[in-house]
C-alpha cells in the first residue's frame, strides 16, 4: 500500500479520520500520523499547520511535531545561521497563542516546544543566558507580535514559559550528564527569575496574574529550589492564604516548599512561617463547622507539611505555643476532627506521619534531655490515642447503610491507619496504653447496659475491642504477662452482640488471644463457644472459620473435653453446603485439629459423620461419565480431603519416647492414622475416577495434591499407601503426563527413599523412562512445564538419593542412560526460556557434582559436555535473554569445577571459533574475556561478572548508559 505524501492537506484528513473515522481507519490513521510527526519534514509542515486558520486539533498536531523534531533532530538538522531565526519564529509562536484563550492547550504544547528548544541549546552552549534573555525580550516586546499585546499579556505568556521549564525538566528523558547541566543551568537562573516574579507580583495586577504568578513559584520549588532563596515572595504567597480566590494555588506553593529534602537544614527560616501557619486555626475551625471538606483537606496537608518536615524544631520548642506547642495542637486538631470519614472529611490520616516522626526523633535527642520531652509528649500521645480511638468509631445505623462499596472500603483502610497507629504508640507508651484501652472498653460496656446511646449503640464498645485486637496482635510477647487478661476474657461471653460489625471484631479479638489461651486453656471454652454459632452466619462465615482455625490449630489439645460438641458443629455446617469453597477447605483444616486431638475411636467415629456424605457422593460420581457439574463436585471434594488431611494427625502420648525404648517399627505399636484408613478405602474409587478422568489437569492436579499434603502431613506412617499410590500415579503418568505427579514424586522420594527403596525405585525409573519418550515425540516443545517439573524432579534425585538412578529389578533390568538424560536436559535448556534455562541449570549443576563418584556419569559429560559449553556461549552471545546470563554462569561454572582440564580445553576450541560466542564481537574482547574465563575461577561471582560483560560486548552495550542500567 503507497503511503500518502506528507503535506497540510494529508495531515488534515488523517487527523479527521483519526477522531472521526471507523476503527480500522483509526488505526491506520494513528500510524501514519505517528511516523510523519517523527519525520525531518516536520520542520516544514509544522508551522503551516499552526497557522491561525488552522483547526485546534490540527495546530496541536503541529505544536507536537515541532516538540518532536526539537527532541530528536535538533541541533543536528538546523544549520546554525538559522538557529536565532527558529528561535525568532518560536517566540513569536508564543506570544501569539498566548492572547488566544480558546487555544491553550495549543499554547502549552508551543511552551513546551520553547523549553525543550532551550534545554538543547544550553546542552549545545547556543544560547547560554536563555532565561535572562528571555525576560528582558518579553519586557520590551520585540517582535511584530509582542508590540501588540498589552503588559499583562506579556506577562502571564512569560509566566507561563517559565512555569514549564522546570516542569519539562522532571520529564526530559535526555542523558544524565545533559540533565545535570540543564539542572545547573535552571538553578543559576533562578535569581533572574525571582526578580521577575518579585516586579510582577508587586504590579497592581488582577488574581489571574498572581495565581500564574504562585504557580510560577511553585514549579521551581519543586525542583529543589531552596526555601532561603524565596523566603521573601514565599511569605507573601502566605499571605494570600486569606484571599478565597488565591487560597488553593498559595497552599499548593507552600506545601511544596515545606515538603522540599532540604527544608529541614533551615529551621530559623521555616520558623517565620509558623505564626502564620498557627493564625489559620480561625480558618480550620470553620472549615470544620461548615464541613468544607476541601478546604480543610488543604489546610491539614499544609500544616502536616509544615509539622513532619520539622520535627526537630518542633522538640526544642515543645513549651512555645508559638512554636512546636502550638504546631501540635494545630496538628491534633486535625487529627481529632468532629466529621465522619470518609463522608465529610478525608484528611485525618495525612497527620498520622506527623506523629510517627515526631516519635522517632524524640528518640534520637541526647539521654540528657529525653526524660523531659518524654514527660511532655507523654499526656500528648495518651490523648492521641484517645482521639484515634473515637476517630475509629462506626458512624450512626442509617449512615453506615449508606456507605457506596469504595466508601466502605476507605473506611475499612482508614481504621487500619488507626490500628497502624495504636501499634506505633505503644512503643512509646506501653502497656500503660493496653491498660488504658481495657478501662475505656469496660467503662463503654458498663455505660452501654446501664445508659445506652441510642444512636450508638455498640459503637464505642466495638471501637474500643478493635483497639485491644490491634494491640494484642501486635505484643503477643507481653500479653501472657497482662494483668487484665484474665477479667477481659470472662468479659467477652457477656457481650450483647447486636451488630454484624461487632460480631466481626469480637471473633478477631478472641483470635488474637490464642498464645495467651495456650497458657490459661480454662478460658478456652467459653469463648469457643462464642466463635462456633457464627458458622451459620453468612455475613460472618469466613472470619469466624479464620478465629476458629487459630484457636483449635494453638489450643487443640485443651479441647478434648468438648471436642464431639465442635465436631457435631463443624458436620452439621458442611453438610448444609453453606460455605464458600475456601470457607470449606478452612473448615476442614479445623476439624483435621480437632479430631487429631481425639481418641483413636472417636475420631473415626466423627470422621465418618463428617465425610459419609462427601465419600458416597465421590463413590457415585467416580461411575458417572465426565460432565461439568460432575467435575467441579469431584475436585471441591478432592479439596476438602485435602484440607483435612494436611492437618489430621493422632498422635499417642509419649509415642516417640516409648518407641526408642522398645526398638519397635511405628506401624507395628499403633493403629493406622485415620487419613490412611480413609484413603485406603478410597483407592478402588480413585482408580475408577482417573479411569474416566486422567486426562483432565485439574483433577489430577487435585489428587495429587491430596497425597502430597497427607504424605507431608503422616511422614512415613502413610507408608501402607504407598505402593498404590505410585503405581496408580505411574500408569496415569505413562498415559497422561501431568506435571504435577512429578511434584508429587519429590515428596515420595524424600520421605520414603530410605525406608522403601525398592518401590520409590521402580516409580522413580518408570516416570525416568515414560519422560525420555515423550523427549523422542518432541512433547516438550509445546508442553515445557513437563521438561520444567521432571528437571526439577531429577535435580533432587541427583543431590539425595543418586542411587535411584541406577535402580534396576526384575521389571527393569535396565536402567534409564545417564546420556539420554543428559540430551533431555540439553533439549529443555535449548528453550531459552527463563524457567526452562532456571531449572536446567540446576539441573547440571548437581548432575556434574556426580562426575567423580560415577563413571557412566562422566562418560555423559565427556560425550556431551562440549555440547552443553557451545549452546551455553552461544546463549550468552545473544541467542538467549540477558535476564539468564546467570543461570549459564553457572553451568560454565560447574563444568570447570568438575572437569577442568576438558573445560580448557574445549574453551581453547571454542575461541578459535569466529561465531562462538557470536559473530559480531571483537577478537580483542573476545580473547580478553574468554581468557578470564578460563582462568577466574576461584570465585563463582566475579565469574558471573565476566559472562555479563561478555554479553555486554557481545551485544555492543559494554560501557553504554543502557547497559550499566539495566546489568544484572
Amino acid at each position: 500500500m503507497v503511503e500518502p505524501e506528507i503535506n497540510v492537506e494529508n495531515i488534515s484528513q488523517a487527523l479527521h479520520q483519526l477522531y472521526n473515522g471507523s476503527d480500522q481507519t483509526r488505526d491506520a490513521a494513528q500510524v501514519w500520523l505517528s511516523k510523519t510527526q517523527r519525520s525531518e519534514k516536520a520542520w516544514q509542515f509544522s508551522w503551516d499547520l499552526l497557522k491561525p486558520e488552522q483547526p485546534t486539533e490540527v495546530q496541536f498536531y503541529g505544536a507536537s511535531a515541532l516538540i518532536s523534531r526539537i527532541q530528536n533532530g535538533f541541533p543536528g538538522e538546523v544549520p546554525e545561521k538559522d538557529i536565532p531565526i527558529l528561535r525568532e519564529h518560536m517566540l513569536q509562536l508564543l506570544l501569539r497563542f498566548s492572547t488566544d484563550t480558546s487555544r491553550k492547550v495549543v499554547f502549552t504544547r508551543v511552551c513546551v516546544a520553547f523549553s525543550h528548544f532551550i534545554f538543547k541549546c544550553v546542552v549545545n552552549n547556543l544560547w547560554p543566558n536563555a532565561i535572562t534573555e528571555l525576560i528582558s525580550m518579553f519586557k520590551s516586546a520585540q517582535g511584530e507580535c509582542g508590540s501588540t499585546l498589552t503588559d499583562e499579556q506579556r506577562c502571564l505568556a512569560l509566566l507561563n514559559l517559565l512555569t514549564i521549564l522546570p516542569e519539562e525538566h522532571h520529564t526530559n528523558k535526555t542523558d544524565t550528564h545533559n540533565l545535570g547541566t540543564i539542572m545547573y543551568m535552571l538553578r543559576s537562573e533562578f535569581p533572574n527569575v525571582h526578580q521577575c516574579l518579585q516586579a510582577i507580583n508587586q504590579q497592581k495586577s488582577g488574581g489571574e496574574m498572581k495565581i500564574k504568578m504562585i504557580q510560577c513559584l511553585r514549579a521551581w520549588l519543586a525542583i529543589g529550589i531552596s526555601i532561603i532563596d524565596c523566603r521573601d515572595t514565599l511569605l507573601t504567597v502566605a499571605s494570600y492564604i486569606h484571599d478565597s480566590e488565591l487560597f488553593e494555588s498559595s497552599v499548593e506553593c507552600l506545601i511544596c516548599a515545606f515538603s522540599s529534602p532540604t527544608v529541614y537544614t533551615y529551621p530559623n527560616t521555616v520558623k517565620s512561617f509558623v505564626p502564620i501557619i498557627l493564625s489559620l486555626r480561625p480558618m480550620l475551625v470553620q472549615a470544620i463547622v461548615n464541613e468544607e471538606g476541601e478546604t480543610f483537606h488543604l489546610l491539614t496537608r499544609l500544616i502536616c507539611s509544615l509539622a513532619e518536615n520539622q520535627t526537630k524544631l518542633v522538640l526544642n520548642t515543645l513549651t512555645d505555643p508559638k512554636l512546636g506547642a502550638g504546631l501540635i495542637e494545630l496538628v491534633m486538631d486535625c487529627t481529632k476532627v468532629p466529621l465522619q470519614y470518609p463522608i465529610t472529611e478525608y484528611s485525618s490520616p495525612i497527620t498520622y506521619t506527623f506523629w510517627y516522626a515526631l516519635q522517632d526523633d524524640m528518640f534520637t535527642v541526647p539521654q540528657d534531655e529525653l526524660a523531659e520531652i518524654q514527660k511532655t509528649l507523654y499526656p500528648i500521645y495518651c490523648t492521641l490515642a484517645h482521639e484515634i480511638l473515637n476517630k475509629a468509631y462506626y458512624p450512626k445505623e442509617d449512615v453506615l447503610k449508606g456507605f457506596s462499596a469504595d466508601e466502605s472500603e476507605q473506611f475499612r483502610i482508614f481504621r487500619v491507619d488507626i490500628s497502624d497507629t495504636l501499634m506505633y504508640i505503644f512503643n512509646f507508651l506501653g502497656v500503660e496504653l493496653i491498660t488504658y484501652t481495657f478501662n475505656r472498653f469496660t467503662s463503654a460496656l458498663t455505660q452501654r447496659n446501664e445508659q445506652p446511646d441510642p444512636e450508638r449503640p455498640w459503637q464505642e464498645v466495638e471501637a474500643c475491642l478493635y483497639g485491644i485486637h490491634s494491640l494484642l496482635e501486635t505484643v503477643s510477647e507481653y500479653s501472657i504477662d497482662l494483668p487484665m487478661l484474665p477479667s477481659f476474657a470472662t468479659t467477652l461471653p457477656k457481650v450483647a452482640v447486636d451488630s454484624d460489625y461487632l460480631a466481626e471484631t469480637l471473633l478477631y479479638t478472641i483470635g488474637t488471644m490464642v498464645e495467651w489461651l495456650n497458657l490459661r486453656p480454662e478460658y478456652l471454652q467459653p469463648l469457643v463457644a462464642i466463635v462456633l454459632p457464627y458458622l451459620l452466619h453468612k455475613e460472618l462465615t469466613l472470619q469466624c472459620v479464620l478465629t476458629l482455625k487459630r484457636l483449635t490449630s494453638e489450643c487443640g489439645c485443651y479441647m478434648i473435653s468438648y471436642a464431639g460438641e465442635i465436631m457435631n458443629q463443624l458436620t452439621t455446617v458442611l453438610v448444609r453446603g453453606v460455605l464458600r469453597p475456601l470457607e470449606e477447605g478452612s473448615l476442614m483444616q479445623c476439624a483435621g485439629y480437632v479430631l487429631s486431638e481425639m481418641p483413636i475411636d472417636e475420631c473415626m467415629k466423627s470422621l465418618e459423620n463428617l465425610l459419609m456424605l462427601k465419600i458416597h457422593q465421590l463413590k457415585a460420581l467416580a461411575g458417572e461419565e465426565p460432565s461439568a457439574p460432575n467435575k467441579s463436585t469431584i475436585v471441591g471434594t478432592l479439596g476438602l480431603l485435602s484440607n483435612l488431611f494436611q492437618t489430621l494427625h493422632v498422635r499417642g502420648s509419649d509415642d516417640d519416647e516409648q518407641q526408642q525404648q522398645e526398638k519397635i517399627e511405628p506401624e507395628q505399636q499403633q493403629p493406622e492414622q485415620p487419613a490412611v484408613l480413609i484413603l485406603k478405602q478410597l483407592v478402588d474409587v480413585f482408580k475408577e475416577i482417573l479411569n474416566r478422568w486422567a486426562s483432565d489437569e485439574e483433577i489430577v492436579k487435585n489428587l495429587c495434591s491430596l497425597y502430597d499434603r497427607s504424605v507431608r502431613n503422616l511422614l512415613t506412617k502413610s507408608r501402607s499407601i504407598l505402593v498404590d499410590m505410585c503405581s496408580m500415579m505411574a500408569l496415569v503418568y505413562e498415559n497422561h503426563p501431568h506435571p504435577h505427579i512429578l511434584d508429587l514424586a519429590q515428596r515420595i522420594m524424600t520421605i520414603f527413599a530410605d525406608s522403601d527403596v525398592d518401590v520409590v525405585g521402580e516409580f522413580t525409573q518408570r516416570l525416568i523412562r515414560a519422560t525420555l519418550l515423550l523427549y523422542e515425540n518432541r512433547y516438550y516443545i509445546q508442553n515445557p512445564d513437563v521438561s520444567q517439573y521432571f528437571l526439577r524432579f531429577m535435580s533432587m534425585l541427583v543431590r539425595k538419593q543418586p542411587r535411584l538412578l541406577r535402580y534396576r529389578n526384575k521389571m527393569y533390568p535396565q536402567h534409564a542412560s545417564m546420556s539420554d538424560i543428559f540430551h533431555c536436559s540439553m533439549l529443555t535448556l535449548n528453550l531459552l526460556d527463563s524457567e526452562s534455562v532456571k531449572t536446567s541449570s540446576a539441573f547440571f549443576s548437581d548432575f556434574l557434582n556426580l562426575c567423580a563418584k560415577d563413571d557412566e556419569v562422566k562418560a555423559a559429560v565427556m560425550n556431551s559436555g562440549r555440547e552443553l559449553l557451545t549452546a551455553s556461549l552461544r546463549a550468552i552471545g545473544g541467542v538467549g535473554p540477558r535476564s539468564c546470563n546467570q543461570k549459564f554462569a553457572d553451568i560454565l561454572f560447574s563444568i570447570a569445577s568438575h572437569c577442568h582440564h576438558d573445560y580448557l580445553k574445549w574453551m581453547a576450541e571454542m575461541e578459535s571459533r569466529h561465531d562462538i560466542p557470536c559473530i559480531n564481537i571483537d577478537a580483542t574482547s573476545k580473547s580478553r574475556f574468554m581468557h578470564a574465563l578460563r582462568t577466574d575461577l576461584k570465585h563463582k561471582r566475579k565469574f558471573r561478572d565476566n559472562v555479563e560483560n561478555l554479553s555486554l560486548s557481545c551485544r555492543g552495550m559494554l560501557g553504554t548508559e543502557y547497559g550499566r542500567a539495566t546489568s544484572l
